[in-house]
């Protein structure tokens, strides 16, 4: 927003060529800015989701190799808990850009259609209007669901591990240990629906 408060008070801003600098100035600042914005977010989202897929197959390896004992288990447990409270600390630190992408997606969407609905018309201009805005519309739409996506992969893949723990054969295990897998399952469970 710098440019368009101070170029003004400098200069002459009716000229065109400084229109389209301040106009690609911006664009570019907010393009590159989004961009790595999304970028952050996929790198944090699939950080977690590899980590909940990793603590899944040390569970597996541990569970058919037989090595399942007690103090496994709470380290399972402690992992897990871990790893939950950094998506909630990661969820804190992206909310409120998030919040502002949709209240940019709200805001620039419903001008982006308002523009779109009233530039119907014959001259290229206002089909190359029509055709940007709506291109503009749906690009953020597509943001916002491959966000959401991502968010569901790493829900998902916390419910395997629950899943997996409670198909677990309890036939050659004591019953200290099947204690803390259930618990385990048990407190997963109640994490979820909080």
């Amino acid at each position: 927003m710098f440019p368009f408060v101070v170029v003004p008070l400098l200069f002459d801003t009716n000229t065109p060529m400084l229109q389209i600098w301040l106009l690609f100035t911006y664009s570019c600042h907010y393009a590159t800015f989004e961009a790595l914005e999304d970028v952050k977010i996929v790198l944090i989202y699939k950080s977690f989701d590899d980590a909940f897929k990793q603590t899944r197959s040390r569970i597996a390896e541990a569970v058919h190799s037989g090595k399942l004992n007690e103090a496994n288990v709470q380290a399972w447990r402690q992992l897990i808990k871990e790893i939950q409270s950094q998506c909630e600390l990661a969820g804190i630190c992206i909310m409120p850009m998030q919040l502002a992408f949709l209240s940019n997606i709200l805001i620039s969407g419903t001008m982006c259609i308002y523009v779109g609905m009233n530039s119907l018309g014959s001259n290229v201009i206002s089909i190359a209007t029509f055709v940007f805005a709506g291109t503009m519309f749906l690009w953020w739409i597509a943001r916002l669901y491959f966000k959401v996506l991502l968010a569901e992969k790493i829900t998902e893949a916390e419910a395997k591990i629950a899943a997996d723990l409670v198909k677990m054969n309890s036939a050659g295990h004591n019953v200290s240990v099947m204690s803390q897998v259930k618990y385990r399952v048990f407190t997963r469970i109640l994490t979820v629906f909080r």
